[in-house]
């Protein structure tokens, strides 16, 4: 029984090794060097539908992350924003929704072929709210989550 245990385990580890090392598609490396030529604290992440790769970009002092298919191919860039960038049409919906609350977390949202999103996650005693409107200031979706997860 401790052989198996043994075997199991080198087993497990071999296995968690090659997965980690599995190595990140050029095409996706290509495009972070491009897009992101200063990058730090680069990690990335592969997963059977492509890849994703987390970082800092100190020229524009965000936390970002890029997302790829499996060819490589770019499909999105999430990154946190300073809310001073939020079109006036946003900041005037806020304001008039939840004027006595403020949001803990901006993203805006990058995607291939498509326009870009800002993402809102605004905290209420009862609710957690997320707004996501096109760059032009328009609603596109809401989400309300009760703070006991319904």
């Amino acid at each position: 029984m401790c052989r198996f245990s043994l075997l199991f385990t080198f087993t497990l580890l071999a296995w968690s090794m090659l997965v980690a090392a599995q190595p990140i598609h050029p095409k996706a490396q290509a495009t972070l060097e491009k897009e992101f030529p200063e990058a730090e604290l680069v990690e990335w992440a592969a997963y059977d539908e492509g890849y994703c790769v987390s970082f800092f970009d100190p020229e524009t002092d965000r936390a970002a992350k890029m997302e790829f298919d499996s060819k490589g191919r770019w499909q999105q860039t999430t990154l946190d924003f300073d809310p001073e960038d939020l079109s006036p049409e946003i900041l005037s919906y806020v304001d008039a929704n939840f004027d006595q609350y403020y949001s803990t977390a901006y993203e805006l949202r990058i995607r291939r072929k498509r326009r870009s999103r800002f993402g809102l996650i605004i905290d209420t005693p009862t609710h957690i709210h997320t707004l996501i409107f096109r760059e032009d200031g328009r609603l596109l979706e809401t989400e309300m989550e009760g703070l006991d997860g319904g």
